[in-house]
């Protein structure tokens, strides 16, 4: 708990104090304490919130508040996290919320998230900070910036907190907020700007810089929408042409028209499935990422010889007449697929991503690469 709450010192007393507040009677009391918790930005404050969300938060006798373990087993003093013996949970009153109430708990834990250990979680709080911008965030958002060291996570939270002065801070704060966000490409950023400069009583100097701003982002924004399209066109073209080349092969060569090739195509990915399957089936799981791999050269192998048997039993019978051939294969392509639908069934079938081509890298903002993509 040391080592989570070093890098934000809120002073003892005022987290007391706030913790203490979730023990009074009255809801008013209640929320104050949880925009007080909220504010500190001090993690301790996020086990109490979500014991206060699931009903395990409880008051003594003494004014202490406590935490009741999700098995109702032990108790724990939510001020100190210190354990606490010799009181009986059915001894203790109920911390009681309403729907507002909840309403401020999850504000408050999006806040909290901000200092999470996890980088993923930090960087999903920062991304959500600029859903709902509120000049409440902004100490907590301070405070994240300060002791943030991860870069991508920082400038997220650069950007919230550039939001969140935007709709509340003063004019010089305005300035700055806008001068930061026209860097930006997120279209959230774009039509946050919009609403601010649409208010019928801006001041004429932050309606031109906010116009500035969005004639910078929106330029900014094409040119990664054409760079976006562009990947987009070499990516699917890429695919179009490996299959047209696989037919100008075949004619080219053979002098045959082969209706059935996008069956061939078809078989080689029932046969990835079909590997995948396997994998999962019949090996530990940690070997799963690996299907793949294997399933690429089984299903070289696999169509291939298919090709071969076709090529055996129908085709070679029909060389120097691509008339017939077209028709022959047109009926053996409705041969694959009604094989297919027996076998399989009619539904898509799943075959997922390895882990190693999950996700993607951001090269602009609005322009993320995939991994399945890419490879």
């Amino acid at each position: 708990m040391l080592l989570l709450t070093a890098g934000f010192p809120a002073a003892a007393d005022e987290f007391a104090d706030a913790v203490a507040g979730l023990g009074e009677g009255g809801f008013a009391a209640k929320e104050q304490a949880i925009a007080a918790l909220g504010k500190l930005g001090d993690p301790r404050a996020v086990p109490i919130l979500d014991a206060l969300t699931d009903d395990r938060l409880r008051t003594a006798a003494d004014g202490r508040v406590l935490i009741l373990a999700p098995d109702g087993a032990k108790l724990t003093d939510a001020a100190t996290g210190e354990p606490v013996a010799g009181v009986e949970p059915d001894q203790l009153d109920r911390v009681v919320v309403n729907n507002r109430l909840r309403g401020g708990i999850e504000a408050a834990l999006g806040s909290l998230t901000l200092f999470s250990p996890d980088r993923g979680t930090r960087l999903a709080a920062a991304r959500d900070a600029l859903r709902h911008p509120s000049a409440d965030s902004v100490p907590a958002l301070q405070k994240a910036l300060a002791a943030e060291t991860d870069s991508e996570v920082r400038a997220a939270i650069q950007i919230s907190l550039a939001a969140t002065q935007l709709t509340g801070g003063t004019k010089k704060q305005q300035l700055a907020a806008i001068r930061s966000l026209a860097v930006t490409t997120d279209p959230r950023v774009k039509n946050l700007l919009d609403e601010f400069r649409s208010r019928p009583d801006l001041d004429p100097e932050l309606a031109k810089a906010a116009s500035e701003a969005l004639a910078s982002i929106g330029n900014r924004l094409q040119l990664i929408g054409i760079a976006a399209n562009f990947f987009q066109g070499i990516s699917l073209g890429s695919i179009l042409l490996l299959a047209a080349i696989g037919l100008a092969i075949t004619f080219g060569v053979m002098g045959v028209i082969n209706m059935a090739h996008g069956e061939m195509i078809m078989v080689g990915a029932y046969t990835a499935y079909v590997v995948q399957q396997i994998f999962r089936t019949f090996l530990p799981r940690e070997f799963i990422d690996l299907y793949l791999v294997m399933a690429v050269p089984v299903a070289f192998l696999f169509a291939g010889l298919l090709g071969v048997v076709l090529e055996r039993t129908l085709i070679r019978f029909l060389y120097g007449r691509p008339l017939e051939t077209l028709l022959a294969t047109w009926g053996v392509s409705l041969i694959m697929q009604q094989a297919v639908r027996s076998m399989f069934g009619s539904p898509n079938k799943e075959v997922a991503n390895p882990s190693w081509m999950t996700g993607g890298f951001d090269i602009l903002g609005g322009f993320t690469v995939t991994w399945n993509r890419l490879y």
